[in-house]
This record gives C-alpha cells, structure tokens and sequence, in this order.
C-alpha cells in the first residue's frame, strides 16, 4: 500500500515545509485527492478549480472517518498540521492487487499511519 501512505507523507511534509496547515481532501467516488492548503478554504470545503490526482488504479477507498465522523461518499478532508500531526482518522482501503482490505489509522499524537489488515 506504499501509494496510499505516499500521499499521507507528501500532506505532512508539505504542512512541515510550509509552516501552514493543510487539508487533505479524499473524493470517494473519483478515487482521487487534492491537497490544499487550509487558508484557502472556508469551513473545510473544496475549493473551486482544483485538480485532483487519482489514487492508484489497484487500491478503491471504501470509507474515510475524520474525528468520530464516517463517509462513504463525498469529500472528507483530513487535517495536517506544521508539528507534523494531524486529525485523528481512519481510512478504508480495498487492495485489489493483493486481494485485501486494510484501515489505515492516522493518530494526532503518532506521525507514522497505522496500517492493520481488516
């Protein structure tokens, strides 16, 4: 699953770098993300004119939880912060090369993703 945690280093480090907070946003039904940076957003939603890069033909995102709240469709995003952490989330991701599911933990208080099989 290294293109998945790829994606979740690239929204740290740029937070890090940048001294900004940044958001995360994971398009459900696209299978596909953008990173933005949170002053350019009101209230955690889209901007208009973004474009998205496509999450990796062999993994499908079933569901993204950001802080106790779960979707299945839509556009979550998940908060990165410039001391490296971010909001707590969990994210559903089905393997088809390797023919597994996965949940991927990310934790405020951990800088490294919790990958467990499900």
């Amino acid at each position: 699953m290294p293109d998945f945690t790829q994606i979740i280093s690239v929204s740290q480090d740029t937070a890090v770098e940048s001294g900004k907070s940044c958001i995360l946003f994971i398009n459900i039904e696209e299978q596909s993300w953008v990173l933005v940076d949170a002053d350019k957003t009101v209230l955690k939603k889209v901007p208009d004119g973004l474009e998205y890069r496509e999450i990796s033909r062999d993994l499908k995102i079933i569901s993204v939880t950001v802080n106790g709240y779960r979707y299945e469709n839509g556009c979550p995003g998940i908060m990165f912060f410039p001391d490296g952490s971010c909001e707590y989330s969990e994210i559903e991701i089905q393997d088809f090369q390797k023919g597994k599911r996965y949940l991927v933990k990310l934790n405020p208080y951990i800088f490294v993703p919790e990958i467990n099989e499900m």
